[in-house]
């Protein structure tokens, strides 16, 4: 085996990641949080504030801390809410989203 079939076989082995950004998780709501409820995952507990990775089949994304009562936790010092980075399994392929995809013009 030389060290090219080497290298080749390592980035082949490499998972893909997928990364939507807060812009394209508000441009995309509805397609978005359909993925995201398909995949477990509550939309409404997700922050906009913060990307949506697929890592392989790993979704990587920050759920709102919620407190006993199932409240948002705020932070009023930073002025946000508190988030948590979470993972799911992902069973449901990611959409494939463009900044336009929501507009009718």
């Amino acid at each position: 085996m030389t060290s090219k079939s080497s290298a080749s076989k390592t980035a082949a082995s490499k998972p893909t990641t997928v990364t939507f950004s807060p812009y394209l998780m508000r441009r995309n709501r509805e397609a978005l949080a359909d993925w995201l409820h398909a995949n477990g995952i509550d939309p409404n507990t997700v922050s906009a504030d913060h990307a949506i990775r697929l890592v392989g089949d790993t979704i990587w994304y920050h759920a709102f801390d919620l407190d006993p009562a199932g409240r948002r936790v705020a932070d009023w010092e930073a002025g946000e809410m508190v988030t948590v980075e979470r993972t799911a399994h992902c069973t449901k392929a990611a959409p494939r989203l463009t900044p336009s995809d929501d507009e009718t013009d």
